[in-house]
């Protein structure tokens, strides 16, 4: 006993070590998610993000933003000290980020429209300039306001003293303060409506010549073919480039020209077979062109194109992509000739079901690890019990078996449904916090499992059964067992639906031994962002039919062998191997949570 005692004392002391660099890992989370709340630290420090849509590789547009910002800034603070953090929301990663905080702060996204800026809570919308330019405002209200707070504590100290004083200061640095900020506010905005006029008129100039130029090359462009009866009309020997590129790019004017005058139209590749010759079929598509930009994203995600690389010009062929100008430079004429290019995959083409579809290796991990979960020593004892009161009265033993399988599987997909969508609920109205939480009690819960199954693997292969840690409660236990003895009293008619409803019961008993690897299975799939739909039920459907494969083999051996107390010395034989399984599963399950 006080060997026990002192395993579970290692156990609770190893857990709180766990917990402190777990809620080390959730403070540094929230730093970066919740914590970048931009304001004026201890240090001075101003903190501004900074929120764009920049595409273009060559355009530079967080410098541009920076640069204006910090000017802007500077202009009327020239002594605050400026960290402005930039996210560009082209890129899926910066949208993400962009969408959990403007849902975090309650801003609509009507107000959210690129390029905007955050401070402290609260959005500043226009061009660059006038962006900072209500953010220099903003700063210097605020600078005004703690030197009057300062003053009115002076006041207080030295009333009688430097009233007067303070009083004419006071009204020098207001008068001095209107006359700067007015002459300022003015120039801004005589600079802001230059600006705003040669903007105008340069995006109408670029927009009309790549308007011209488009209709010039009409016949290599997605503007007025579809792009992907383009490439079904396209012959598998054809090398097919997918160029994406956007307006007033030189990045992209430079691949263009680059292709046009390095790129031949025909190459020979060299088979076993024979010599082939394949055509290279260019195709431009514009993301400002209606499609593009969808088409753009799906083969991103489809190619899994890293962040820092997600920016036009931007080229897909068969086997993969190169991005930017001097990878499409340096590579493409290698790609075309080598074959690389030659055919293409069609599937980011389709028509995409986003979460709706559910592929093979999806099927896989949820058939696997419910069947993992099924193995769970809990689940068998208790069936094992039913199992031996139907072989005793001499009742249908399958109809029986199947009917408290039934009430089971219906229990577990009930309560899996209603976890899916409490989980779901937090992450749609608390985010972000809550849901770091969350999971991190989640993988707290599956490392301390992981130990006491390590712990339970050692006392089941000495059989020191009577230690075994994690089971079902002794008054469970008692419960399940007592209701399960009154199944003799139970006349036959109302037999099949009583074991149903007592499958129902003693798996909501069940789900604090097997609940746990379930529950964090619904937490992951949440957090893979999946949505409640029809999917979902079927997802859940499969993973609670594989938890009851290893029950279904119980129950097909004892019909056939009638032999139960030789299957329960199997099952008790196989415990060990059950526990180190669990052990290793919780543990990737911790892995998995706290870390992907």
């Amino acid at each position: 006993m006080d060997k026990n005692k002192k395993l579970v004392w290692s156990v609770i002391l190893v857990a709180v070590l766990c917990l402190s660099v777990l809620l080390f890992r959730f403070n540094f989370l929230k730093t970066q998610v919740d914590g970048k709340e931009v304001a004026k630290n201890s240090s001075g420090k101003i903190k501004v993000e900074l929120f764009y849509n920049g595409p273009c590789e060559s355009c530079k547009e967080n410098e541009k933003f920076d640069k204006t910002i910090r000017e802007n800034i500077l202009k009327l603070n020239p002594d605050v000290d400026i960290t402005c953090i930039a996210y560009n929301v082209f890129k899926e990663q910066d949208k993400e980020y962009t969408d959990k905080r403007i849902k975090t702060l309650n801003i609509s996204e009507l107000d959210a429209k690129v390029p905007f800026a955050l401070m402290e809570g609260k959005i500043y919308g226009g061009s660059y300039e006038e962006i900072g330019s209500q953010l220099g405002r903003v700063i210097s209200e605020q600078i005004s306001q703690e030197l009057d707070d300062d003053i009115d504590k002076d006041n207080e100290i030295n009333k009688d003293t430097s009233e007067d004083i303070s009083k004419d200061a006071s009204e020098d640095i207001s008068k001095d303060a209107s006359e700067d900020i007015s002459k300022d506010t003015s120039e801004d905005i005589n600079k802001d409506t230059s600006e705003d006029i040669n903007k105008d008129i340069s995006e109408d100039i670029n927009k009309d010549t790549s308007e011209d130029i488009n209709k010039d090359t009409n016949e290599d462009t997605s503007k007025d073919k579809d792009v992907r009866s383009m490439i079904e009309n396209a012959d598998p020997s054809d090398s097919i480039l997918l160029l994406f590129t956007t307006y007033s790019c030189d990045s992209c004017a430079q691949v263009k020209n680059f292709i046009q005058n390095n790129v031949k139209t025909e190459y020979i590749m060299k088979k076993e077979q024979g010599n082939t010759v394949s055509k290279v079929k260019l195709i431009e598509c514009n993301i400002l062109d209606s499609g593009n930009l969808e088409l753009l994203n799906a083969l991103m995600k489809q190619y899994e194109v890293p962040g820092d690389k997600q920016q036009v010009p931007l080229v897909f062929y068969q086997n993969g992509f190169l991005s930017g100008e001097a990878a499409i430079k340096d590579n493409l004429v290698k790609v075309i000739e080598n074959g690389s290019a030659m055919g293409f995959s069609r599937t980011a083409l389709e028509p995409s079901g986003g979460k709706d579809k559910i592929g093979g290796k999806d099927l896989l991990r949820l058939g696997a690890t419910g069947l993992l979960n099924g193995l769970n020593p809990c689940a068998a004892s208790m069936l094992l019990m039913v199992l031996s009161l139907l072989l005793m009265s001499g009742r249908d033993f399958i109809k029986g078996s199947l009917s408290y399988m039934a009430g089971k599987i219906l229990a577990y997909l009930v309560m899996g449904m209603g976890a899916f969508f409490v989980f779901s609920v937090i992450k749609e109205v608390y985010f972000t916090r809550i849901e770091q939480i969350l999971t991190l009690c989640f993988a707290m819960l599956a490392l301390v499992l992981s130990i006491l199954n390590f712990i339970d693997f050692w006392n089941a292969r000495k059989k020191n059964y009577g230690r075994i840690i994690v089971q079902l409660p002794k008054k469970l236990r008692h419960f399940n067992h007592t209701v399960i003895n009154k199944l003799g009293n139970i006349p036959r008619t109302f037999l099949l639906p009583v074991l149903f409803m007592l499958g129902v019961v003693i798996s909501a008993g069940e789900f604090f031994c097997t609940g746990q690897l379930y529950a964090a299975s619904i937490l992951y799939m949440v957090n893979e962002k999946q949505e409640m739909t029809f999917i979902v039920f079927w997802m859940l459907l499969i993973y609670v039919l594989a938890m009851c494969i290893p029950q279904g083999i119980i129950i097909f051996i004892i019909n056939k062998s009638r032999n139960l107390l030789a299957v329960s010395r199997f099952t008790l034989q196989g415990m060990p191997a059950v526990k180190l399984i669990y052990g290793f599963l919780f543990l990737l399950l911790f892995i998995l949570l706290l870390f992907f």
